[in-house]
This record gives structure tokens, C-alpha cells and sequence, in this order.
């Protein structure tokens, strides 16, 4: 199962650019509790995250699959004129 977020920028979640408020905190857990039920914490699941990396949600999602040890995919976006 892959699963992607997309989210707000530290701008818009109190300037918290190190990921350490309390707000970040509670979304953080709230995504774990997530991964938990869909059974991605299940060792051997087939999982994938999926960010765009931004700053903010895109990237305490990525430090979350690098924490829980579950496969993650940057998307970076490309624009081509």
C-alpha cells in the first residue's frame, strides 16, 4: 500500500521550522496512530510513503518513515516549460 500527504508549511503551523511544537507533536502522533491501524508498523507490510519533501507535514512525514524504518518515496516536482 503506498500512502502520500501533502500539508501545511511551517509558515502556517505557528513558524515551527524545527518540527518541535507541541501542534507538530499531536499531528506526528495522529500520523503514527494512522500507520498503526492500516498495519504499516506490521513488520514485513507492504508500505510506502509517499512526500513531496517540503518543508513542514511533507517532511516530518518523511522523518517519520525514517524513524518507523518504513519505505518512503521523495517526489520531487518537476516543471518543464
Amino acid at each position: 500500500m503506498k500512502i502520500a500527504i501533502t500539508g501545511h508549511r511551517p509558515n502556517k503551523l505557528g513558524n515551527d521550522y524545527n518540527l518541535t511544537s507541541p501542534l507538530i507533536h499531536s499531528i506526528r502522533d495522529r500520523i503514527v496512530e494512522i500507520l498503526y491501524e492500516q498495519g504499516a508498523l506490521v513488520i514485513g507490510s507492504d508500505f510506502t510513503l509517499i512526500t513531496g519533501m517540503a518543508l513542514g507535514i511533507d517532511t516530518l512525514f518523511a522523518k517519520i518513515a525514517v524513524g518507523l524504518k518504513i519505505p518512503f518515496i521523495a517526489a520531487i516536482p518537476l516543471w518543464i516549460y
